[in-house]
């Protein structure tokens, strides 16, 4: 779990940290990570620590805002109609690769955004 934390904040470290996005003087404000469920869940405990993280690298807050409702959907459509300005992230789980294959938001917004990092990876079981 560690080795995954370190390798989230890492991912989200560099994805923030570009050549083009220092050279604009970013972040110059505090950066929301939406994550689609509710708090104590598994991916808002990750996103915490990749945010913590994030904080630490940027120097500027990395504030966890939970949006939960609609199996993710309603942080999703929060963060599809947020400035594409940097300041907002979503964190979520793999049930966004289903949430993408619609080709529409459940609000009828098209949806264009693409995953960009892996926050974690765990071991998966199946018992029968």
């Amino acid at each position: 779990m560690r080795t995954a934390t370190r390798l989230a904040a890492l991912g989200a470290a560099a994805l923030l940290a570009s050549a083009e996005a220092l050279s604009q003087g970013f972040p110059a404000r505090p950066v929301r990570v939406v994550v689609p469920f509710p708090a104590g869940g598994t991916t808002d405990i990750i996103a915490r620590l990749v945010a913590q993280r994030m904080s630490e690298t940027l120097g500027q807050p990395a504030i966890v805002e939970n949006r939960a409702g609609a199996g993710g959907s309603i942080g999703a459509d929060a963060v599809a109609k947020a400035a594409p300005d940097g300041y907002t992230i979503l964190m979520h789980n793999i049930t966004f690769r289903s949430l993408r294959s619609r080709s529409r938001s459940p609000t009828g917004r098209p949806t264009t955004s693409r995953p960009t990092s892996q926050g974690s990876r765990s071991p998966r079981t199946c018992r029968w």
